[in-house]
């Protein structure tokens, strides 16, 4: 009998321990920070980043010269001559091109706007015709002939223009050829007159271009 109460009395005791030890340690489970997973230590680390490389202070403020530019001396020389030559004959054009076209008007007028023709007109005409036409083959030989040791710089310009109205008016002096012949052989006919307007207001186009092409390199 008093065994069993010995053996029931320390079960209690037992029992109560285990109740007290019990909330101790949920206790401190609570309270223990869950410790993270540690990485294995043969997973790849992460590339570090790369700096940049620090600039170069080795630089030129200025751009590079260019190198310097070997001319001819004596071809330069050359081309001056003959361009002088090629404006002083392009002058004395301008000048005979002014007298043909005033002399056209007036063999126009003569022959087909004031009544009977007196003709007196029509060698002038011719003359000053033939000695357009020569001064401005010349003036084109000498610029044909003119060197040029100087590169060529792009654009356009006061050049390029002269170039072009020359152009025109060359090919308004072989449009007058033409025209002018055509309207001596239709002596007599009825289209005449048209013929020979059609010349007058191209001999007029021609001489714009020549004034053109003339003033931009006088003035």
């Amino acid at each position: 009998m008093i065994l069993h109460r010995m053996t029931r009395l320390t079960a209690v005791v037992a029992t109560g321990a285990l109740m007290a030890a019990a909330p101790s340690a949920f206790a401190q489970a609570q309270q223990a920070p869950a410790e993270a997973p540690k990485a294995p230590e043969d997973a790849p680390k992460a590339p570090e980043e790369q700096q940049p490389p620090p600039k170069s202070l080795d630089f030129e403020l200025l751009p590079e010269s260019a190198p310097p530019l070997h001319v001819d001396d004596s071809a330069l020389r050359q081309r001056r001559s003959l361009l002088n030559a090629h404006q002083a004959v392009g002058l004395g054009m301008f000048g005979i091109a002014l007298a043909n076209t005033v002399v056209g008007q007036l063999n126009y007028s003569d022959r087909f706007a004031s009544g009977p023709s007196t003709g007196k007109y029509q060698m002038a005409h011719q003359i000053t015709a033939y000695g357009t036409v020569a001064a401005f083959a010349a003036t084109g030989i000498l610029s044909a002939l003119a060197p040029n040791p100087l590169p060529k710089s792009g654009g356009f310009d006061r050049v390029t223009l002269h170039k072009l109205s020359m152009g025109v008016a060359a090919g308004g002096m072989a449009a007058e050829a033409v025209l002018g012949i055509w309207t001596k052989s239709r002596e007599g006919y009825l289209n005449q007159p048209q013929i020979a307007t059609a010349h007058l207001v191209l001999g007029y186009v021609t001489f714009a271009a020549i004034t053109l092409g003339v003033g931009t390199l006088v003035f």
